[in-house]
């Protein structure tokens, strides 16, 4: 009886699968055009006396879709983002914190450094998706991102005065960053061959952006939470 019921599932799984089975003309079947703003941050510092604020990145994404049946398909992302932190270390409690950026001479002043970190990837990434119902999406998949451009202002605060200020190269983080991107949309019908989409994408980094350059002991990761609006069309 027990081997009769799981036939029976077995053909009933196999025929749902057949019925919702698509034939696309094309194996590209949509591109899809998404741009937007993110909050974007790298965690890690918190641990270390540290504070960071949530800054504001922009991405742009493009990518090509093929459907395997009603319900599943994969994308071809390629995006342009920008992301980074803002810390801030504040020392102004502490007497020793600093030697005096005016005089250059002791006594020892409160000091607060603050960091703006701007870091610029090209992210590539293969995201299987499934659709709620004709309007909603899910998916997931891993990310490898490329660091085309990075940079820093540098500012140091001394008795509530800004005594140095800096813009340079982020020199210490390495060139890439990889992990895990989570996806949820929505899509509403313009023509038949259209749609205006909306998209929460969430980036979580697994890397260690500093490796050994990494003076504060753990690791600090890229952290991103993204708005998109954009559209879809179909061949």
């Amino acid at each position: 009886m027990k081997a009769y019921l799981l036939s029976c599932l077995s053909i009933l799984i196999i025929n749902v699968a057949r019925s919702q089975e698509i034939k696309p003309k094309f194996f590209i079947s949509k591109m899809e055009i998404h741009a937007g703003i993110s909050s974007v941050t790298q965690t890690g510092y918190e641990r270390h006396g540290m504070s960071y604020n949530f800054k504001t990145g922009n991405i742009l994404s493009i990518g090509l879709v093929h459907s395997f049946s009603k319900k599943w398909d994969v994308i071809g992302l390629v995006r342009w983002e920008n992301k980074g932190s803002e810390t801030y270390k504040d020392d102004m409690d502490s007497p020793y914190a600093g030697y005096n950026m005016t005089t250059n001479i002791q006594p020892l002043v409160p000091t607060a450094r603050h960091t703006i970190s701007d870091d610029r990837y090209l992210t590539f990434s293969i995201m299987p998706r499934y659709s709620l119902s004709s309007r909603w999406q899910i998916g997931i998949a891993p990310y490898f991102s490329i660091l085309s451009n990075e940079a820093s202002d540098y500012y140091v605060i001394q008795n509530g005065q800004l005594e140095f200020e800096q813009a340079t190269k982020d020199y210490f983080i390495e060139g890439n960053d990889y992990g895990i991107s989570l996806s949820i949309g929505c899509s509403f019908p313009i023509t038949s061959k259209s749609k205006l989409s909306f998209q929460l994408l969430d980036n979580y980094g697994l890397k260690n952006l500093y490796g050994a350059y990494n003076a504060y002991g753990t690791s600090i990761r890229n952290s991103t939470l993204s708005l998109l609006i954009g559209f879809t069309f179909s061949r």
